[in-house]
């Protein structure tokens, strides 16, 4: 309990106000307080999305489609992906964000990860919420931005720059692994069909 009131402290904090969040903070400068940090948000994320999903399945009413598995099967599912997306989210979050802080001529990785792992209870507070989750990933976004220019001592400019670039760099890297095996999977089986005059199967074409 004392984990979660210090967990639910620095939500607050940091939602209330990230620049004086990051003005204030205690530093650890350490990996195990930054991931103990984003694995209870994402357990945190994990809990209250799993409440919303037994609301939808108990309120015969509602119209929002619910997952087909409930109860402690859904909730251990729940609770193992919010462990592991909490680790492999932060550390995947961390090296796009350094990819650009080293660039700029800063180091220590732990920084970055420290300092982009507090606003992951930002998106466990409002990520499951619909339009407001929209909003809540440009809130996250400006914190991260606080907490690059605060732990590195980086200029405002170059922080936003990183994180910005490294959003966009994990957006392009997310396409080209998703869209370009699509893309060549239909061309090779498109090309057959033509050179044959063979119709193309509808769902290559749509």
């Amino acid at each position: 309990m004392k984990w979660l009131k210090e967990w639910g402290t620095k939500t607050r904090e940091i939602i209330a106000s990230p620049k004086g969040f990051y003005e204030q903070i205690d530093r650890k400068d350490n990996y195990s307080y930054p991931v103990k940090f984003a694995v209870t948000s994402g357990i945190v994320a994990a809990l209250l999305i799993f409440i919303v999903q037994e609301l939808q399945i108990l309120l015969p009413w509602t119209d929002v489609p619910a997952m087909g598995v409930t109860g402690v099967v859904s909730l251990a599912i729940f609770l193992a992906t919010g462990m592991v997306g909490g680790t492999l989210g932060l550390f995947l979050n961390s090296a796009f964000v350094h990819i650009f802080v080293k660039i700029f001529g800063f180091k220590g990785f732990e920084k970055t990860t420290e300092a982009v792992s507090y606003p992951t209870s930002i998106g466990a507070v409002f990520g499951w919420i619909p339009l407001v989750n929209f909003l809540a990933f440009f809130y996250i976004m400006y914190a991260e931005i606080r907490g690059i220019e605060n732990f590195h001592d980086m200029g405002l400019k170059k922080a936003t720059a990183s994180v910005i670039l490294s959003f966009l760099l994990a957006g392009l890297l997310l396409f080209l692994l998703l869209f370009l095996p699509l893309f060549f999977f239909g061309a090779e089986t498109v090309a057959p069909a033509m050179e044959t005059g063979a119709e193309a199967p509808l769902e290559v074409i749509f």
